[in-house]
């Protein structure tokens, strides 16, 4: 199987921020909320 560079950096990436315990349940909680449309909108200022 081939992957781009970019894919497999992706993959890496997802692996990385999936590794610890309490980093992957405050990922999966917060891809939950989203599902249930519970976000909060941000004005963020552009550097």
């Amino acid at each position: 199987m081939k992957f781009s560079e970019s894919e497999y950096e992706s993959m890496i990436e997802t692996a990385y921020l999936l590794s610890t315990p309490a980093n992957r349940e405050w990922l999966l909680d917060s891809l939950a909320q989203a599902d249930r449309g519970e976000t909060i909108p941000l004005n963020l200022p552009i550097a």
